[in-house]
């Protein structure tokens, strides 16, 4: 049974006061209502009336707060962790691409089709993260956040400047001409308040303490809808639409039937896969965050989070909502609150539900200026640039790796600045090559799957006593570390522990030949290290010795020893086979 880390004031299982369970779960609702700017972002990007984006709203919002009961009951469905789910900008790309083949009627098949991939996917996480492993992931999200940041940069300079700004996007070589279009014709209030709402959002992040720093958001809108009301930036009868809206209605699924695509699909399994394993990185946050003595990621819980999700999406398809998953916002928060008992996710959820039937708070956010939620969206723009930089670089980079991301990058920057590249395509596989994250993740998967070509799974390293232990064992860490990309602290970690190991075999007394094999294998998951030898067997999981134990028994070093060998892995184990001694440590990823 895991430990409630010291940081927290409420543990998973917790039974928390009334007053502070409602108080926990209203926190958690706020953020996520403000997430729900992107399902508003696709409702204007597809040209919806308030008669289809209202109900799209309302039904995102009863699809998320659904998913998000299921999600935070413990099994045999839920993973019993405090996850609330919240709208994905990752899915931003798709939603938009399906304007030219029928809008919401060609999203819904789409999101149930991502869905049941990632109901899929959550039994197959190993061989997920082998085809996607971070720098690919990097690369992803790398594009994502560019991809985001025309649409958001056309809603900040409002509709006098788009036609300008389709000039500037494409680099025709007149640049400067483009660049004082864009000046002259956007209106100066509409940008003013997209850099103010930016600006308190990112000022809050920075200098905030605590909570604030987690509703950097909401203050960031806050203020962006006080000057956009000030400057009258709301468009005509906005807030005479808000008063006519009731307050109580029952939310109904607006789409007139499916209209399933096939060249869509592609992209579709695409996202899907980086939505799962976005989820995948929040949920093992919260793992450790509830666990004082996590160690590793509970396969099994983390497979129910993720099948959650997936159930979660299928629903809003099916219903005409939007997608959602596992958020580190989220989990932020519980961090800030000390509170990670799953009812509070029960009671948001609850609570979203209930939101789903006044539909005043969707016609709110469908009213938002353009310039506030376009700073919104570079606010998420930012973050996934940042985040999947982070990515490319948290791996040792080779000359393939360079390469991979080098040539993807260009690819989805090629996409995004050449849109008529996409005309050359056949008929099938065109809206997908219109899409800057497509193209170049497809090509970051290709290039990843073709330059593993050549490279060992694993390789062995024979020494002796009298070898510069220290210097042949960092060149050979540092060798297979840029082969197979892994993490620097994963490399030195491993190193330290191989190294301890090693020493302590020679020194020890107990080889009958004065020579050790240390082998290497690394899949994605673990970096196992096998240390073969032939002598006496080191005495890991032993007992460790008192401190009137070292000083009486010889043995007790020994013993000692061998247990902080041990602790520097996260796995150890001793074998014999025919005389001949293994020692394998894990080292988790």
């Amino acid at each position: 049974m895991e430990r409630t880390s010291q940081l927290l004031v409420h543990g998973r299982d917790d039974r928390l006061p009334l007053h502070r369970l409602f108080g926990l779960a209203l926190q958690h609702l706020i953020l996520l209502l403000m997430f729900l700017v992107y399902p508003v972002m696709v409702g204007r990007g597809l040209g919806l009336t308030d008669g289809a984006e209202i109900p799209f709203l309302t039904m995102a919002l009863l699809c998320i707060g659904l998913g998000t009961i299921l999600q935070s009951l413990p099994g045999p469905w839920g993973s019993g962790h405090l996850h609330v789910h919240q709208p994905s900008p990752i899915f931003l790309p798709l939603a938009l691409q399906t304007l030219p083949f029928g809008g919401l009627a060609a999203l819904a098949p789409m999101i149930v089709v991502a869905g049941a991939a990632q109901l899929l996917l959550a039994h197959g996480l190993y061989w997920l993260r082998r085809c996607f492993p971070p720098e690919v992931i990097g690369v992803v999200v790398l594009l994502l956040g560019l991809s985001l940041v025309p649409g958001a940069l056309e809603r900040c300079l409002e509709a006098g400047a788009r036609a300008a700004l389709d000039q500037c996007l494409v680099l025709d070589g007149a640049l400067e001409n483009c660049l004082e279009k864009v000046v002259h014709g956007a209106p100066t209030t509409a940008p003013l308040v997209a850099g103010l709402t930016l600006a308190t959002m990112v000022g809050i992040a920075v200098y905030g303490r605590g909570p604030l720093r987690l509703f950097s958001l909401i203050l960031g809108a806050i203020v962006g809808v006080a000057l956009a009301a000030l400057l009258g930036l709301f468009a005509p009868g906005d807030l005479q639409r808000l008063a006519d809206t009731p307050f109580f209605a029952l939310p109904v699924p607006r789409f007139d039937g499916w209209i399933f695509n096939w060249s869509l699909l592609p992209l579709a399994l695409l996202i899907a896969c980086v939505h799962l394993l976005d989820s995948l990185g929040a949920h093992v946050g919260a793992q450790k965050l509830a666990d004082a003595d996590w160690q590793r990621t509970d396969a099994g819980t983390a497979g129910l989070a993720m099948r959650a999700v997936g159930a979660g999406n299928v629903l809003a398809g099916l219903l005409g909502g939007y997608p959602a998953g596992v958020s580190s916002s989220s989990v932020g928060l519980t961090f800030t609150t000390g509170a990670v008992a799953w009812r509070v996710g029960v009671l948001t959820g609850i609570l979203g539900v209930v939101c789903a039937f006044i539909p005043k708070i969707a016609m709110f956010l469908a009213i938002l200026p353009e310039p506030v939620v376009g700073a919104i969206v570079l606010n998420a723009a930012a973050f996934m640039i940042a985040a999947g930089m982070e990515l490319i670089f948290s791996r040792m980079l080779n000359t393939r790796r360079i390469f991979m991301v080098g040539l993807s990058v260009i690819a989805g920057l090629a996409a995004l600045l050449r849109p008529e590249l996409a005309v050359a395509a056949p008929d099938w596989i065109r809206p997908v090559m219109a899409s800057p994250l497509f193209v170049g993740s497809a090509v970051a998967v290709g290039l990843n799957l073709l330059f593993r070509l050549g490279i060992s799974e694993e390789e062995r390293l024979p020494l002796r006593a009298d070898d510069p232990l220290p210097i042949r064992l960092r060149d050979f860490f540092e060798r297979k570390g840029q082969q197979w990309g892994l993490r620097r602290s994963l490399v030195d970690h491993a190193q330290l522990g191989t190294m301890q190991a090693v020493e302590t075999l020679f020194q020890s007394g107990i080889l009958r030949e004065p020579e050790v094999e240390v082998s290497l294998r690394y899949d994605e998951l673990h970096l196992d290290v096998l240390i073969a030898y032939d002598g006496e067997a080191l005495p890991v999981g032993s007992p460790r010795p008192s401190p009137d134990e070292l000083l009486e028994d010889d043995s007790a070093l020994l013993r000692m020893t061998a247990h902080i060998v041990a602790g520097l892995a996260d796995g150890c184990r001793i074998r014999e086979e025919a005389g001949r001694v293994r020692l394998e440590l894990r080292f988790d990823s």
